[in-house]
């Protein structure tokens, strides 16, 4: 998207006050006032989903960059590219090589302190209000944005629970956010938290996310502490109806806070995650249910024994499952009251065969010819029927029986599986979206939605003990931003440009086959690229860049968002949003 058309970033600016304004009454306050006022700890966040070969800010503030102390008017676009292990920025046909840039954030003047004053990446609508740090890093622009802890929450919140979410469960999410991020601060590394879940969702702010904001500003700076020192701030989607213990889902966790509990507030939301199944009085002919198909697969080698101890025979094309009797869950993974059950005991009714004896072949005393010792008789079996009575069998949950039945939620094998019994069997149900331990928000959701339950009360349910209060001077020292640049270097704000020639498209001269077609790129700025890769895939080498109307003939299109292409030079993969068709 090309940002130096002045009625376009006045649109964009327009539609921005709009959102503002149509949300609750709190919206255009909170917005302005957290991303003015620069609340609370500085936070360092790695953006790996930016994180690639090239990256486009956009400057929707007041910036300076170093090295070299140039400043940038609102809406410069600026492109930074990783090549041969140095960044090179490119804006308005200069180039600038380094190993690292920082883009600074300065305070706006007097007039115009209630704009918005940050980045955007790729022409993405979410705001980033801070400082950004680039570094050549493993073939990749390495961004580590900085903001204060409560602009960073504006970004965290309604990604974290749904901005739709009752304004208590909100305020929960907002102190147990902060808790979190407050504890990582420090780091030895140049950031403190990633922006994904293997920190906290981080996703840049939204001013349409109103509730959200006013839950961060009314619970401005409070965090959560036992015994004085800054709590784990835990959470997850859905505990599935029991919370865990912090060692159960960590073995080298600790047991601050964290207790077993149930939680009926979890389990009484319908949208927590549930996933089911039928195990059926009378099994479905084979093909008809491909779960219980694998399932059978499972069973068949764990019936053998007990069968061949009746008499019958124990391989597995000769077991026929009819159905399941009873079951029954068993084995808690941790001790009591945990509800996590490893094993599943099933009372199966089957069919199966039996061998018949076979009498040795006598010896024709007529004939003139001895029999083959090496020949073997053809077994006999008797016809599939039913075994008298139901045989027991144990089988582990984890991992090969959840997975074969649909019940995987998580991939650390953590559901809370219960079983309870109908007419036609017996229903197995998996709970448990997330590690369980700290705050469900889905139970949040339900105690403030549908119980009336304060924040403080949510936290105290699922925190135990916890004492809520400030962050202390030591740990949220007040950052401030430099003062606003003078408008005689925005009016200047790099040395003059020298045109760059634009590269000539490479040709193409093929026609398209059954199947193909002819594309274009399209899109991208006329200054911009789009990289060839080797590979379906943004960790693919990339073989070149092509530009803006470069004409392709697409060979294929695949479904994860690729195109493999061609031109008369070169063939690779792009990614279709980038490409449109070329009527014929």
């Amino acid at each position: 998207m090309k940002r130096g058309n002045t009625k376009i970033g006045a649109f964009m600016a327009a539609a921005w006050l709009t959102l503002c304004l149509i949300g609750s009454a709190h919206a255009t306050e909170s917005f302005v006032d957290i991303s003015a006022q620069d609340q609370g700890a500085t936070v360092r966040v790695l953006l790996t989903r930016v994180q690639d070969d090239r990256l486009t800010v956009a400057l929707d503030g007041s910036y300076t960059l170093e090295p070299g102390g140039l400043a940038f008017q609102r809406g410069s676009e600026l492109v930074f590219a990783w090549e041969q292990d140095m960044l090179t920025l490119y804006y308005e046909g200069m180039a600038k090589r380094a190993e690292k840039f920082t883009l600074r954030r300065h305070a706006l003047p007097a007039p115009a302190a209630a704009e918005e004053n940050g980045l955007r990446f790729n022409g993405q609508f979410n705001l980033f209000a801070g400082d950004l740090t680039l570094v050549a890093n493993d073939g990749v622009v390495r961004p580590v944005f900085t903001a204060p802890m409560e602009v960073y929450l504006m970004g965290v919140v309604p990604y974290e629970m749904s901005d739709t979410f009752p304004l208590e469960a909100l305020k929960a999410q907002a102190v147990t956010a902060r808790t979190y991020a407050q504890r990582k601060l420090g780091s030895s590394r140049d950031y403190d938290l990633v922006d994904n879940t293997n920190d906290q969702v981080y996703r840049g702010a939204n001013p349409a996310h109103g509730r959200s904001a006013q839950a961060i500003q009314e619970t401005a700076g409070l965090c959560g502490y036992v015994n004085g020192a800054l709590a784990r701030g835990f959470y997850s989607a859905s505990n599935g109806g029991q919370t865990e213990l912090m060692q159960n889902a960590w073995p080298d966790g600790g047991q601050e806070l964290f207790i077993v509990r149930d939680d009926p507030y979890d389990l009484q939301n319908p949208k927590s995650q549930v996933r089911s199944v039928l195990l059926p009085r009378e099994w479905p002919r084979p093909g008809v249910d491909h779960a219980l198909d694998g399932l059978a697969e499972l069973l068949k080698p764990e019936l053998a024994e007990p069968l061949m101890a009746l008499g019958y025979d124990g391989d597995s094309q000769h077991i026929r499952i009819t159905g399941v009797e009873k079951a029954e869950l068993h084995t808690p993974r941790h001790p009591p009251p945990s509800r996590l059950m490893t094993m599943l005991r099933l009372w199966v009714r089957v069919d199966a065969r039996k061998g018949i004896e076979q009498a040795s072949p006598e010896t024709d005393s007529n004939s003139d010819s001895d029999p083959d010792p090496t020949a073997i008789p053809a077994p006999l079996w008797t016809a599939m029927g039913p075994v008298a009575e139901a045989i027991e069998v144990d089988i582990p949950l984890f991992p090969d029986a959840k997975r074969l039945l649909g019940l995987s939620i998580n991939p650390g094998n953590n559901e809370l599986i219960t079983q309870h019994e109908v007419e036609d069997g017996v229903i197995l149900e998996a709970r448990r979206f997330g590690h369980g331990v700290g705050m469900s928000q889905r139970g949040a959701e339900w105690m403030a939605g549908v119980e009336n339950w304060t924040f403080e009360q949510i936290l105290h349910f699922y925190y135990p003990g916890i004492q809520l209060m400030p962050a202390t001077a030591e740990q949220a020292p007040a950052p401030t931003l430099p003062p606003p640049v003078e408008v005689g270097f925005l009016n200047t704000p790099a040395p003059p440009a020298t045109p760059t020639p634009r590269p000539t498209p490479m040709p193409l001269t093929q026609a398209p086959q059954q199947g193909e077609w002819i594309g274009e790129v399209t899109a991208i700025a006329d200054d911009s690229w789009l990289n060839l890769r080797t590979e379906p895939t943004t960790s693919g080498k990339v073989l070149t860049t092509l530009y803006l109307d470069q004409q392709l003939l697409v060979l294929e299109e695949l479904p994860d968002g690729w195109l493999r292409v061609k031109t008369d030079v070169i063939e690779g993969y792009v990614m279709a949003q980038f490409v449109k068709r070329v009527e014929e």
